[in-house]
Order: structure tokens, then C-alpha cells, then sequence
């Protein structure tokens, strides 16, 4: 399996089991992009994975949508979490309308683009933004 094929493929949703320091840097992750987030905003989690995130800002948004190019990880995001539409869909080509959300998150994301798709990553980011708002 190659490197890019591996980072696609979920053997079990991991983020649910996080204990510890590590349950704590994703909750300060929350934290932080909670700053940015109201009750009424439509919200975009670019790269969702299995859902961990995206799980705890439904709870606090209007909508959220989750968007990951791993099908084994949008598996274990529909079981886990309800009331969330996941989409497979790269970050790089959202199949989205225009301006359509309020606010986009990408949580260890950018990483995992190759140094030339950074800008476009951004510009299918940015589109999917109602105008006004923005990135962060």
C-alpha cells in the first residue's frame, strides 16, 4: 500500500479512544475554533476523518459537514455520529455550491497536501465560504 493510500485507510477510529494528553490536544483544538464559531453558523470540517471533531461541534452549530477522502474513515464517522452529513470528497475538489458556509475547519489538513496543492486547497476553501467571512 503506498504512503498517500495508507493515510486514507482507517483500521478503527482512533480519535474516539484518545485518553489522556492526547484527548487533551484535540479538546484544546475544540476550544480554539470554538472562538470563531456561533450557534447559527453552517460549518465545513475539511478532512473530518472518523468524525471525532466534527461530533463534538454539531452539538454546538446550526449544521456541520464532514469531508474526508477516506472512505474506511466516513464509515466509522456515519456509525458514530448522527445528524451529520459526511461526504467523500477531496479537499482539493469540494462538491459544494458557492458560498455555502459560514466557517471551514481543517484540523491537521495542510500536512498532508503536497506543497503545490496548498493553494488550491485554499481557493476550494475560500469558494465554499459565504462572503464576509474569513479564513482563519
Amino acid at each position: 500500500m503506498s504512503q498517500r493510500n495508507r493515510s486514507t485507510y482507517y483500521i478503527k477510529p482512533y480519535h474516539w479512544r484518545l485518553e489522556g494528553k492526547w484527548k487533551e490536544i484535540h479538546l484544546s483544538r475544540l476550544k480554539f475554533v470554538k472562538k470563531y464559531i456561533k450557534c447559527k453558523d453552517h460549518v465545513l470540517d475539511v478532512g473530518c476523518g472518523d468524525g471525532y471533531l466534527t461530533n463534538l461541534l454539531s452539538s454546538s452549530v446550526m449544521q456541520v459537514v464532514g469531508v474526508d477522502t477516506s472512505f474506511s474513515a466516513l464509515s466509522f464517522a456515519k456509525e458514530m455520529v448522527k445528524g451529520v452529513h459526511f461526504i467523500l470528497a477531496s479537499a482539493l475538489n469540494l462538491p459544494f455550491i458557492q458560498q455555502c458556509f459560514d466557517v471551514a475547519v481543517a484540523i491537521e489538513v495542510i500536512e498532508h497536501l503536497d506543497p503545490t496543492e496548498v493553494n488550491r486547497f485554499i481557493s476550494e476553501v475560500h469558494q465554499s465560504l459565504r462572503k464576509g467571512v474569513n479564513l482563519f
